[in-house]
């Protein structure tokens, strides 16, 4: 399976992949528009033999995973151990609060 990890912009997408054997590339940065994505996916190959994800962005709270599923889009989210600690915090601090 590849993987490719997408560091997404406003305006940008800079993108990598990690081939089966474990080298990792930069791809380069496209357009953050859905023709440029549509066109990627289509140069890297059939979806099934693929998976995707991007940062947690400057929190970094959760962690997603685009992939497909028998050929139908996937998005796995999970909570990152800095997430469910800043969660715990919030909880603890609403509570003093109540």
């Amino acid at each position: 399976m590849r993987f490719g990890g997408l560091d997404v912009h406003a305006g940008t997408i800079a993108v990598a992949i990690a081939e089966p054997d474990g080298e990792v590339r930069s791809l380069g940065i496209i357009a953050n528009r859905e023709e440029s994505i549509r066109k990627l996916i289509k140069k890297l190959g059939a979806p099934e033999h693929q998976s995707a994800g991007y940062e947690a962005g400057p929190a970094g709270y959760v962690e997603i995973e685009k992939t497909f599923r028998a050929k139908y889009p996937l998005a796995l989210c999970r909570l990152t151990q800095r997430g469910s600690q800043a969660f715990k915090n919030y909880r603890k601090k609403i509570k003093a609060m109540l």
